[in-house]
């Protein structure tokens, strides 16, 4: 099966649109660039960037953001656990979370588990996820 790498600032999609099954790394939390209260001089910049949590100021935030801007445009949406929290897939190697995501739409109608395992493969693979969940 083939993966689709969409690849961002910070964050790489690892997309399989057979199963529409994929993957959302995340870069390490630990080499995030991360502002201070006090970056931005002046109360009204400081508050009005502030009135947008999703985003923060912080470089991942701020990608993580674009990034499911552009794969929701496409079709592609973070899977949720039964708790409402992302589910998470595992960690590459060096300890990047993965997320899952799923598509809207599948390029193929009749899916057999064997797509699934395939399609599981294939993104692991791609991703080096190690650790799966």
């Amino acid at each position: 099966m083939d993966v689709t790498v969409v690849e961002f600032a910070a964050h790489a999609a690892y997309l399989e649109p057979v199963t529409g099954m994929g993957l959302l790394v995340a870069p390490r939390s630990e080499i995030d660039v991360v502002a201070a209260d006090d970056w931005w001089p002046g109360e009204t910049w400081q508050t009005t960037w502030k009135d947008c949590p999703a985003v923060g100021l912080s470089v991942h935030a701020a990608d993580h953001a674009n990034a499911l801007e552009v794969l929701a445009d496409a079709g592609w949406t973070l899977l949720e656990a039964g708790d409402g929290a992302v589910q998470l897939a595992g960690h590459t190697a060096d300890g990047c979370a993965a997320m899952c995501l799923y598509a809207d739409r599948t390029t193929y109608e009749q899916l057999v588990v064997e797509d699934f395992q395939r399609g599981f493969t294939a993104l692991r693979t791609a991703a080096k996820v190690r650790s799966w969940r």
